[in-house]
C-alpha cells in the first residue's frame, strides 16, 4: 500500500497536512509573484473522501493525486526560495518535520 503500511486515516491525514502546508507556501508564492492563487477545495474534498484502501488506490490512480504531487514539487521550490535556504542547518531541522517532506518520503521517492 504505502511505505510502512500506514493506516488509511494516517495517509488521509498526511495528505491533508501536506495540503495545508501547500496552501501556506502558495500564499508566500502569490505574495512574491512566484505562482498564481489556486482553489484547492476540490482536492481537499477528494482527500476527505478517502476512507478505504480502495478509495486510496482510486485516489492514487487519479488526476487528483497527480495534481497533489505537482503542487508538492512546486511548493518545495517556493519553500527553498523564500522560507528555508537549501543546504542550511535550518533545512535539516525544518524539512524533517515538514508534511511535504513526509509526503515525498512516503509517496514520491519510488516514482
Amino acid at each position: 500500500m504505502t511505505k510502512g503500511n500506514m493506516e488509511i486515516k494516517e495517509v488521509r491525514q498526511l495528505f491533508l497536512l501536506a495540503l495545508a502546508k501547500i496552501e501556506s507556501l502558495q500564499a508566500i508564492g502569490v505574495e512574491n509573484k512566484l505562482c498564481e492563487p489556486q482553489d484547492l477545495s476540490e482536492l481537499k474534498l477528494e482527500i476527505d473522501q478517502i476512507q478505504t484502501s480502495l478509495d486510496l488506490m482510486t485516489f492514487k490512480a487519479s488526476d487528483h493525486f497527480k495534481f497533489l504531487s505537482e503542487l508538492i514539487r512546486s511548493c518545495g521550490l517556493i519553500c527553498c526560495m523564500k522560507v528555508v535556504q537549501p543546504n542550511s542547518l535550518m533545512m535539516f531541522f525544518q524539512c524533517s518535520s515538514c508534511p511535504i517532506f513526509q509526503f515525498e518520503e512516503a509517496f514520491l521517492n519510488d516514482e
